[in-house]
């Protein structure tokens, strides 16, 4: 099956992926934004980039087991997708590579609160609300619902826009022990070598968002998903605003 094979099938409301096919093929079935469901069978190895993306109406998706790689971007814009199943063997692409520092491949599912992960998966793990990557202390996707988010003491890393997806949050809190973040109320900074604090996300989605003195940088998409935000206070301590 060709790449773009279903592309902007507007109309199209269901699909069933038979286990003789090996390979999604890269957006295959982006903008089909009626697609409620799509079952894939087992045999299928490799999701290939932005398969799936902006399938707004999907609500539910099973990975089947076997499944070796989903690409990068497979689940940007599916903003209907609450529940996620992730089996034992799958491994998700991160901008194409599997680094834990690179944008989340959950871009933009603003409903997504239900993420399950295989026991036995080597790679990932989901508890209290978050998506971790096994080992290295990487938040790839927080999924919990409520005002607060907590970063736990083990993580050391996060994904870009980790926290994008979620319009009710108004507030961090870093668990004791953690020595990579600090937390002021609706912002997030992680210390760099020299301990000083850079901001990775801005949780508050109204408002106006005032940046602590000290802070020396402004990571990329710190405030993206915030569009009701009325104004930014940069202090001039800030030297670096990323993309």
């Amino acid at each position: 099956m060709g790449s773009l094979a279903f592309y902007g099938c507007e109309g199209l409301l269901q699909a069933e992926i038979p286990g003789s096919l090996r390979e999604l093929a890269s957006s295959v079935f982006g903008d089909c934004v009626s697609l409620k469901r799509i079952v894939l069978h087992e045999g299928l190895e490799a999701v290939s980039i932005y398969a799936f993306s902006n399938c707004r109406s999907l609500s539910e998706l099973e990975l089947p087991r076997g499944l070796a790689s989903v690409g990068y971007g497979s689940f940007q814009g599916c903003a209907g997708l609450t529940r996620l199943t992730i089996p034992k063997d799958t491994r998700l692409e991160f901008d194409g590579r599997t680094v834990p520092h690179q944008t989340t491949p959950f871009a933009d599912s603003v409903s997504l609160t239900d993420i399950q992960v295989d026991g036995e998966n080597p790679y990932y793990e989901a508890q209290d609300g978050g998506l971790y990557e096994k080992g290295c202390g990487n938040l790839i996707f927080w999924f919990g619902t409520g005002e607060r988010a907590v970063i736990p003491a083990f993580v050391s890393r996060l994904a870009v826009g980790a926290f994008e997806s979620r319009k009710d949050l108004k507030e961090f809190a870093v668990e004791p022990g953690n020595t990579k973040f600090i937390a002021q109320g609706p912002a997030l900074y992680k210390l760099d070598k020299k301990k000083n604090p850079v901001l990775v996300c801005w949780a508050l989605n109204q408002g106006e968002a005032v940046i602590a003195p000290g802070t020396v940088r402004i990571e990329r998409r710190a405030f993206a998903g915030r569009d009701k935000l009325t104004g930014v206070r940069i202090p001039d301590s800030v030297t670096n605003i990323e993309r």
